[in-house]
């Protein structure tokens, strides 16, 4: 099916291919002037496009290589199918990381570039964009459909092992497979039950021994906290006596400066009395040696 997406005024028709398979970016050049901005931009739209192309049917390879793993009987295939997916799932999942930055960068630009005038240039980048970005969305929703699928299938397979070699209860088995994620090469490497359950076992008990290193964290940060509870009353009164402190340095302060205010005028009244007495002394030996002069 063709689905034409609107692009005028003689910049050509671009066009999307999609099928129940493989969606496909496709763009009619004819019409297009040589405008070396969209030739440049359409060459790495369409070299995404085929990225993610070749990303689909590895999903599907990868798919392929998930059910050998499910149907293997053999140890030693179970461990080399269960490296090769383990590979193939990696590179995938690397792949749609770097896809997805390219994109963001593609979208930022258009951003950037859709604040000033619209041309039709710029509408054939944004239309290419968006169905690139579509093909890219549902390649990823394929990928993660898969990956979700076969962790049930594994989780399912491992539990029936479980429960009918090793005579578990379901509810534990359920308990392992959930928690601690056993693949199927560590049953089907095992010679026996016993040593399955014995590597899970100690999985689960270095689990169990880090939550207790956590719960012995946490009752160090409460004896921590009781121990500052404690001392927050002293801590208060140390408080306390310093702002007390502070107010009485305050007061000496003020005290001192009005003392030396006080000072001041005390040696001011000091030199008048001085001065007063000696005008008192001089009159008075005038008085006492100037009558007797008279006299005589």
């Amino acid at each position: 099916m063709l689905r034409n997406i609107a692009l005028e005024e003689g910049f050509g028709k671009a066009v999307i291919t999609k099928s129940s398979k493989q969606p496909r970016v496709a763009i009619e050049m004819s019409n297009v002037d040589n405008s070396t901005d969209i030739l440049l931009y359409y060459n790495k739209i369409m070299e995404i496009s085929d990225r993610i192309n070749q990303s689909r049917e590895d999903t599907a390879n990868l798919k392929l290589q998930q059910t050998k793993l499910i149907n293997e009987v053999k140890t030693n295939t179970i461990c080399d199918i269960e490296k090769t997916v383990d590979e193939q799932t990696l590179k995938l999942k690397n792949f749609y990381n770097q896809c997805k930055g390219e994109l963001g960068t593609l979208k930022k630009e258009l951003e950037e570039d859709n604040k000033g005038k619209q041309t039709p240039e710029l509408r054939i980048r944004n239309n290419l964009y968006q169905m690139v970005n579509r093909e890219f969305m549902d390649a990823l929703d394929e990928f993660n459909e898969n990956q979700h699928t076969h962790k049930m299938t594994v989780k399912t397979r491992v539990v029936r092992r479980l429960t009918t070699t090793m005579m578990m209860e379901e509810t534990e088995a359920n308990d392992l497979a959930e928690n601690y994620a056993p693949q199927l090469s560590d049953i089907a490497i095992s010679s026996t039950a016993r040593d399955v359950v014995s590597r899970l076992t100690d999985r689960r008990d270095q689990a169990l021994a880090l939550e207790r290193a956590f719960s012995q964290l946490y009752e160090m940060f409460n004896e921590f906290a009781v121990l500052v509870s404690a001392q927050q009353e002293l801590l208060d009164t140390i408080e306390s006596q310093v702002n007390s402190a502070q107010k009485y340095v305050a007061e000496g302060v003020e005290q001192l400066q009005k003392a030396e205010k006080l000072q001041k005028k005390s040696r001011k009244c000091t030199c008048w009395l001085v001065i007063i007495a000696a005008v008192i002394l001089v009159i008075v030996l005038f008085v006492c040696i100037g009558v007797p002069l008279m006299t005589a």
